[in-house]
């Protein structure tokens, strides 16, 4: 057995003792030299064991003293002898410009004892079939006896909130990325600031000063989406304007994002006076938008400016689309967090949500009104 194995399985046996009562809740543990020699195992090797169950609560180490026992029932660890599963289930490909960095994130956080990190993703598609892809999965997670926790990016909305509810009753802890989880579903969190991360994009904007400031929804009934035209409208009252129908546009979740971007441009550009910026809830809607205004002859962000909400493009050549950059990374490591404190703590009632701001990346899209 390696040596990363043997200290686990040395925990095992530790945590054995406990619970069994052979060391009681408040009795000091066998001397180290005793204790690795009845166990035929190194010193070394008992000390990264110990480590273990002080990191988990099970003993209470303090400097030239031996480990106290803290008693059963302090946590709830992961068996350490017993491989499991966690999940991080995407509605978008893993190579994804969201997915990608996230992923790195999750990798950042170290799984305990003998635990796997499951990727699942429905690709590239229709979004019809990334709900019955989740579905299916969501299904399958409830039902896997292996499973302790899924990271979901959640698309279902009411259509698969039956499957939540089977994962959730079999006491898989969930933690939800980017979107809040839907009502009724007691959950963590994490993601971004969408409202406050808008707002400042606006204000960004009035420094520059635009006063007619459009803005254009992908239109997702989800809450980051939400969020953001959220802080849009919030901004603007905030400075005594109000966000009139002729400066909002919104896809329809019939219309393809290029249809869909095309017939708001021209929705927007037919207002008196026209916008001077154009505000978009995601990249794609804004890489779409500054294409669309290329085609009819306008400069941006000369004749007038454009910016987007996510960062994807900021580094791509050639788009130079200002964002609202989005930590995806930091997002996905906060979220493997919390869920491995979900997984080998004990098991809090209390909800987290943790939010990340998104700082403008100015990328030359944006300018004096």
């Amino acid at each position: 057995m390696n040596d990363s194995r043997l200290y686990e399985s040395v925990a095992s046996r530790l945590v054995r003792a406990i619970e069994s009562g052979e060391w009681p809740a408040g009795s000091r543990i066998p001397a180290e030299r005793e204790l690795a020699a009845s166990m035929g195992v190194s010193r070394p090797t008992l000390r990264r064991a110990i480590k273990l169950l002080s990191d988990r609560g099970f003993l209470i180490c303090a400097q030239n003293c031996r480990p106290r026992v803290a008693g059963v029932g302090a946590v709830h660890p992961v068996q350490t002898e017993r491989e499991y599963h966690v999940f991080v289930l995407l509605f978008t490909h893993i190579a994804d410009l969201a997915s990608a960095p996230m992923l790195r994130g999750i990798q950042r956080v170290r799984l305990p004892g003998f635990g796997k990190t499951v990727v699942v993703s429905s690709g590239a598609g229709p979004w019809v079939s990334a709900i019955d892809f989740e579905r299916r999965q969501l299904t399958a997670i409830a039902q896997d006896p292996l499973a302790k926790g899924v990271i979901l990016w959640y698309v279902g909305g009411e259509h698969n909130r039956d499957a939540l509810d089977a994962v959730r009753n079999a006491d898989v802890p969930m933690v939800f990325i980017d979107r809040r989880p839907p009502p009724g579903i007691v959950a963590d969190h994490v993601g971004t600031d969408n409202r406050g991360s808008m707002r400042r994009l606006v204000r960004a904007l009035q420094d520059l000063g635009h006063r007619r400031i459009a803005c254009i929804s992908n239109g997702e009934p989800v809450s980051s989406v939400e969020d953001r035209v959220w802080g849009y409208r919030a901004a603007l009252r905030r400075s005594g304007e109000t966000p009139t129908q002729d400066l909002l546009g919104e896809i329809g979740p019939d219309e393809s994002m290029e249809d869909g971007t095309r017939r708001c441009i021209q929705h927007l550009l037919q207002a008196d006076p026209r916008p001077t910026a154009i505000l978009c809830t995601n990249d794609m809607v804004g890489s779409l938008a500054m294409r669309e205004l290329k085609a009819r002859g306008l400069r941006v962000p000369d004749d007038i400016s454009v910016a987007g909400f996510d960062g994807w493009y900021r580094f791509a050549p050639g788009m130079g689309l200002s964002s609202a950059a989005q930590s995806f990374e930091d997002i996905g490591e906060a979220a493997m967090e919390l869920l491995v404190e979900r997984i080998t703590g004990p098991r809090e009632p209390l909800i987290r949500h943790i939010l990340f701001d998104a700082p403008l990346a100015d990328s030359g899209s944006i300018g004096p009104a």
